[in-house]
């Protein structure tokens, strides 16, 4: 992903929400370019695509709204929305790439550049739906038309020519599909993701308007026009007898023509226009997004306060049943040949028992590190959250997936400059992993000249803590071990706010912390404290790795996440890791491509940049009343001294 691409811009809730959400909230079938897929439904942000819709003044007298569908740039079927990315208007394709003879030479480079991003985003179509399964070689893709006769005609003659068997045939319904499987070709109506289709094959022949003719241009592949296409014609299709040749065109003016001059995009987050480029960014995060999670079975021990938080991350293209009996979670996906998505606190020796005998595999879902405004213990929900697919981040005993990403990872210059940018957006706006606390400035009370180290106190029972606290199991003996390897310090301990709270176990007495430490600061932000101290000295907390964002000088003494990567003074080994990593290079694995962020104005999955802007505007934190009895909650169980 291109760096600057999420530029990080301020906008009120109020003025975003009326852009994004509009007034117009009907859905409506349309047609569709292609096929294969779902049905298409014109979505609730078509007044940003087609401005001219809601003003009758400036309505172009030749626009049929029915005739409006979206482009070859596909936006996954998420749960809550899933607005357009970019629409275009169907009729109007053809005649667009036939008379666009002024393409310049620029139009026609950004032209193969558009192409060059999709193909290495690996979106457009249905790319979010799951890979299509073939078990024997292929070599060439067929994509059939709605019509039967049609469809039957392109088969029959693919047959004659080709040896079926290395045929994958994608068709519009099940009787084209059991028709084309009888030739001997592989046959889906499924939508599937067509990049795994298109790294098999050479060729690629159409029989009407897809987005795979397109897709084959942009991936290289020959593309085969059975009948007049926007594309064929032009010299960069192998065209069969009966399709018109119309003259000359590059690929690029080709696709200058049809994403530039007859697509129009929007921006799903801000709710106003954007560029393609913008566009096939937001994609290639839902890509991500969709590798991620695809092949989700069920979902299990989610609490009902953040389901819909988790469950935004899924799209509504499968059935992804919510259990909370490990047994019946199990056969659930089992039955579905998936895994069980599990919050990594809720799974327990009954679920892993379960998954192992029916041989399903069980990966779990965690908070992320740029989280909300507001207390996982206090019910606030996550915006930002982790799947797993091997172990989880806090867990040291195995692999994870970050682990994996951070050891393996070839960063690229752009996706560097992004993490970056991002580090520098974190330091200055001043957040952190809950963004609670006030942020007036920290009073000095070290002599001049003595480092100043910070101990953050963390949850005792927390499964980092006893996963990857080695032989340190509480605050106390944390700094107790801070004092021993900082003895001339002052050394400023900070209390964890679920602690404070009063929702979770590690209290230490204000007495026991001052034998090993010179200040307590409670209410103050962990982003002002950092902006002060020297160094800190965590056992797993997130402190560390915010610590390393500032440049200050970080101590482990247990196992987190960003320990082992020649950044942190350990005092606990942590063999797996051997390779040394610079900052952004920690920050583009950790931020950019571990966790999914989640936008709380539109519910869709967000790149962190959107996430960072709505935690400028206090209007969409706000406690609602579960929250504020949690609080309450939890004041009663401090004033009782039963944390």
């Amino acid at each position: 992903m291109r760096a600057g691409m999420f530029a990080l811009r301020r906008s009120r809730h109020s003025d975003v929400a009326r852009r994004v959400h509009g007034s117009e909230t009907a859905i409506r079938h349309a047609p569709r370019e292609q096929g294969q897929g779902m049905a298409v439904r014109q979505p609730d942000n078509l007044h940003i695509l087609f401005p001219e819709l809601a003003s009758s003044a400036a309505r172009d007298p030749g626009l049929n709204r029915a005739d409006i569908v979206e482009t070859e740039l596909e936006t996954p079927p998420f749960r809550l929305r899933s607005p357009w990315i970019s629409a275009r208007i169907h009729s109007r394709l053809d005649a667009t790439v036939r008379d666009a003879v002024d393409i310049t030479d620029a139009d026609e480079a950004r032209g193969l550049r558009l192409l060059a991003q999709l193909a290495d985003a690996r979106v457009g179509g249905t790319f979010w739906a799951d890979a299509p399964a073939v078990s024997r070689p292929i070599d060439t893709l067929l994509c059939l038309p709605d019509d039967a006769a049609a469809a039957t005609h392109m088969l029959e003659d693919i047959a004659a020519r080709h040896d079926a068997t290395r045929v994958f045939a994608l068709a519009p319904t099940s009787a084209l599909a059991a028709r084309a499987h009888r030739t001997g070709c592989v046959a889906t109506a499924e939508p599937c993701d067509p990049w795994p289709l298109l790294d098999q094959v050479d060729t690629v022949h159409v029989g009407a308007e897809t987005p795979y003719a397109l897709l084959a241009l942009a991936a290289g592949k020959r593309l085969v026009c059975h009948a007049p296409i926007a594309y064929s014609g032009w010299g960069v299709s192998d065209d069969e007898p009966g399709v018109p040749r119309r003259g000359t065109r590059s690929i690029g003016a080709l696709a200058a023509a049809a994403l530039l001059r007859a697509a129009r995009y929007a921006d799903p987050f801000l709710g106003r226009p954007c560029s393609a480029e913008q566009a096939i960014d937001y994609l290639a995060e839902w890509r991500r997004l969709a590798e991620t999670t695809r092949g989700i079975g069920s979902v299990f021990g989610i609490a009902w306060w953040k389901r819909r938080e988790v469950m935004a991350l899924l799209t509504a293209r499968h059935a992804h049943p919510l259990d909370n009996a490990p047994q019946s979670a199990v056969a659930k996906a089992g039955a579905r040949k998936g895994a069980v998505l599990a919050w990594s606190s809720q799974i327990s020796t009954e679920l892993t028992r379960h998954a192992r005998e029916a041989d399903v595999e069980v990966w779990q879902v965690e908070d992320g590190f740029v989280r909300s405004v507001g207390l996982g213990a206090n019910a606030t929900p996550p915006h930002s959250l982790v799947v797993d697919r091997k172990g989880i981040y806090f867990d040291p005993t195995r692999p994870s997936e970050l682990e994996s990403i951070l050891q393996h990872t070839v960063f690229s210059p752009a996706l560097l400059a992004r993490a970056a940018s991002l580090r520098h957006a974190l330091i200055a706006r001043r957040i952190s992993k809950y963004n609670t606390g006030a942020h007036r400035p920290y009073t000095r009370r070290a002599a001049a000249g003595q480092r100043i180290a910070l101990v953050p106190g963390q949850v005792t029972d927390d499964r980092s803590v006893m996963l990857g606290g080695g032989a340190i199991r509480d605050n106390l003996a944390l700094l107790a071990q801070a004092r021993a390897a900082a003895p001339d310090a002052w050394i400023i301990y900070k209390p964890h706010p679920d602690v404070e709270a009063g929702q979770r176990a590690g209290l230490v007495r204000d007495a026991d912390a001052y034998r090993f430490a010179n200040e307590i600061v409670r209410d103050l932000s962990m982003p002002v404290l950092l902006d002060d101290v020297d160094e800190v000295h965590a056992l797993t907390s997130l402190t560390g790795f915010e610590a390393l964002l500032r440049g200050r000088r970080v101590v482990v003494h247990g196992q987190p996440f960003y320990a082992g990567w020649g950044l942190t003074n350990d005092k606990v080994a942590t063999p797996r890791r051997n390779r040394i990593l610079s900052l952004d290079e920690l920050v583009a694995g950790t931020l950019l491509l571990y966790p999914h962020y989640l936008d709380p104005v539109t519910h869709l999955p967000c790149p962190v940049e959107i996430l960072l802007e709505r935690l400028d505007d206090p209007s969409l934190w706000v406690n609602g009343p579960r929250i504020v009895a949690r609080q309450a909650y939890g004041r009663l169980r401090r004033a009782l001294g039963l944390r």
